[in-house]
């Protein structure tokens, strides 16, 4: 996905639209460090003034909800007589809360927040109210003068030219506005993109130091007694949360009509169970020679990598009976995958220093199958991602597989089933002498359609039961046997 060293030394900025850090709010750690990473390759940051006011908006609207709605909370809890501490905020109101806001975002460095132009503030709202590209109608109402005006400002800036812009945006609107007013496109990439667009990355298949140091990180950061922040942030997608949240809730308390859900969270990491694609950034030739380091310093570079958690994620819900009085009901669900794009700082001598998400996390959490083979297949793809293996991702035409992972430890994997259509059972056994687990695949008979909800399809509609996963033998989470298991071989190997 690189564009080459060539093409990115006539790229004048990089900037940022409202959504580019992730649900039209700032993340000022993320900012800072991709600031830093590309002021090594001489690329400075353009944040449009509109965009740094948009996000103090958001800011305003996320102080208020905390600080208003918290202090009727206390309110109530103390008028229970109950010993709480209320809420406390350093900024007076959250007009102070966004000025906090803007004067930390003009210190980040190597960042430039750009005013915004009379000229262009009139265009923009002509545009608005004109309803000229970008300037649309959203609920009924008008709207666009913002990113009409901000779109102008980043073409002055780039001469006239922004092809020479990579914009963190997927935003129609932008590509709509320079088709019609005929100039060019800028280069636009999702903040995910930005690091293989502009740096060259190969796969660590070599030795795998990379991927041991990773690993090796990952469970440090894990492995915490009692457990406590990873040190890095994971933001899981709200919407695959809040499709889990209405499937789980449908399967434990049925029908959905009584219930409104309130909040979805990602509360916990709690197990490393896969790695894959890992790539470590190439020596870039590119690099400013003012900010290269002297030799007793440290070289630090940027590998990427996709990784597999257990997580746990916990919903807030109102049941009807409760809409009224604000009564809110809590559900933990623990075992749920959680996939993650991060990107991971590495020194030099072999040290781990650091870890961000690269966008937001995948969610899902695999009960049922339509199929034994579906099942079979979800087994492969979870044992798959075991790092320094090569599981198959597909089971293979035999009864078995017989693997040496790490430090030539034997990884043996059994399968027994009467026919392709029939349920079967899986031994995989680590190691001599071996430990070992095993998952059977049978029907679920207690997963039926229930005929009082038309509306409720979960698990389906077939009159015949799904398949469900089940642990006969081993210490797995009930609760996602596939996932587990990839996360118990991984425990077992010498990585």
């Amino acid at each position: 996905m690189s564009i080459g060293l060539h093409a990115r030394r006539q790229l004048l900025a990089v900037a940022l639209d409202t959504n580019a850090l992730g649900q039209g709010r700032p993340h000022l750690g993320k900012l800072r460090s991709l600031a830093a990473r590309l002021k090594v390759i001489g690329l400075p940051v353009w944040v449009p003034e509109p965009v740094a006011w948009e996000w103090a908006q958001h800011i305003a609207e996320d102080w208020q909800a905390l600080f208003g709605t918290a202090k009727a909370s206390f309110r109530r809890l103390t008028d229970a007589g109950l010993d709480v501490t209320p809420p406390v905020s350093p900024y007076a109101d959250h007009q102070a809360a966004q000025q906090a806001f803007l004067q930390a975002l003009a210190e980040v460095d190597n960042v430039t927040v750009m005013p915004l132009s009379a000229e262009n503030a009139m265009k923009g709202l002509k545009d608005q109210i004109l309803q000229r590209s970008p300037g649309r109608r959203k609920d009924g109402v008008k709207t666009g003068g913002a990113d009409s005006a901000w779109l102008r400002d980043l073409n002055d800036h780039a001469t006239g030219d922004l092809s020479r812009v990579l914009l963190i945006s997927s935003d129609a609107d932008v590509t709509r506005a320079c088709q019609d007013w005929r100039i060019p496109m800028p280069l636009m990439r999702s903040s995910g993109q930005v690091l293989e667009t502009l740096f060259t990355f190969t796969l660590d298949d070599s030795d795998a130091t990379v991927t041991r140091l990773i690993v090796g990180y990952l469970r440090d950061r894990l492995d915490q007694d009692p457990p406590g922040p990873c040190g890095f942030t994971v933001t899981a997608d709200p919407r695959q949360l809040a499709t889990l949240a209405e499937e789980t809730l449908a399967h434990a308390l049925g029908s959905t009509w009584n219930r409104q859900l309130v909040n979805v969270e990602l509360t916990h990491l709690n197990q490393l169970i896969g790695l894959i694609n890992v790539a470590v950034q190439t020596p870039d030739p590119g690099t400013a020679v003012t900010e290269r380091k002297p030799p007793s310093q440290p070289v630090t570079h940027t590998a990427l990598a996709r990784v597999f958690f257990l997580g746990t994620v916990e919903f807030l819900y109102q049941k009807r009976e409760h809409f009224e009085h604000g009564r809110t009901h809590t559900w933990r669900e623990d075992d749920v995958l959680i996939y993650a794009d991060l990107a991971f700082e590495i020194q030099d001598g072999g040290a781990v220093t650091g870890a961000e998400s690269r966008r937001e996390a995948g969610v899902t959490h695999p009960r049922w199958f339509g199929e034994p083979s579906d099942a079979l297949q979800e087994v492969c793809e979870a044992l798959s991602t075991v790092p320094l293996l090569g599981f198959p991702s597909s089971w293979p035409d035999a009864d078995h597989v017989e693997l040496r992972g790490p430090g030539d430890v034997l990884v043996y994997a059994e399968l027994q089933r009467h026919t392709v259509w029939s349920g079967w059972r899986l031994t995989v056994a680590v190691g001599d002498p071996a430990e070992w687990v095993e998952l059977t695949c049978e029907q679920d008979d207690e997963a039926i359609y229930d005929d009082s909800d038309p509306a409720r399809t979960w698990p389906d509609l077939s009159s015949d039961p799904p398949w469900q996963l089940r642990v006969s033998d081993g210490s797995l989470p009930s609760g996602n046997p596939a996932w587990g298991l990839a996360g118990w071989v991984m425990s077992q190997l010498p990585i």
